[in-house]
């Protein structure tokens, strides 16, 4: 992406609009209300992608996991929906994930953020959702501060972060892992 892919992405968020659902950037919407079923079938969608490993690197992931994972309260599970303009259907693109909520030396709280996109997603709309997932964890989780962990070998998703404004850290050695090996 290029800077000018990035303002764009700034100037389409003061667009957003807020109600009983979640957030809403046109028809593109993240909401906390989110469902077993949808997880159930988004966890088969990444399986069917081949994105388990590389989403859960350091995990492995199966459905119980991933269901008692995103089902806990101190989980906050942000569905990424699209909406049909014609029949007002809505499709489900992906999810995003805040855990790890602790406060430090009770002067302020932290957070780290994870998320998935269906392979039909754009780019555009995977940048859109991002934005309106780092507001929600913000305003609705008093958070001062917002992480994520990507292995060095993951170069989509370092890209991603950084147009998204996370400074970037690292590789730390042997932090994390990814496909199976040791990675930083």
């Amino acid at each position: 992406m290029t800077t000018a892919a990035l303002e764009h992405l700034e100037s389409d968020v003061s667009t957003l609009r807020r109600d009983r659902l979640g957030y809403w950037q046109g028809n593109l919407l993240v909401t906390p209300l989110v469902t077993e079923d949808m997880l159930a079938t988004f966890f088969l969608r990444m399986k069917s992608d081949g994105l388990l490993d590389r989403v859960f690197h350091e995990a492995t992931a199966s459905l119980s996991w991933f269901m008692r994972t995103y089902m806990r309260e101190e989980t906050c599970t942000l569905a990424c929906m699209k909406e049909d303009p014609m029949t007002k259907n809505m499709t489900l693109h992906g999810l995003g994930w805040i855990v790890n909520k602790a406060c430090v030396g009770g002067v302020f709280n932290k957070a780290e953020i994870g998320e998935c996109f269906v392979r039909h997603t754009s780019p555009r709309e995977t940048l859109r959702y991002g934005q309106m997932m780092i507001d929600w964890a913000f305003e609705k989780m008093d958070l001062a501060v917002l992480y994520g962990i990507k292995p060095d070998r993951n170069i989509a998703g370092w890209k991603y972060a950084k147009i998204l404004g996370f400074d970037l850290k690292g590789p730390l050695p042997y932090y994390t892992t990814w496909v199976g090996g040791k990675n930083g």
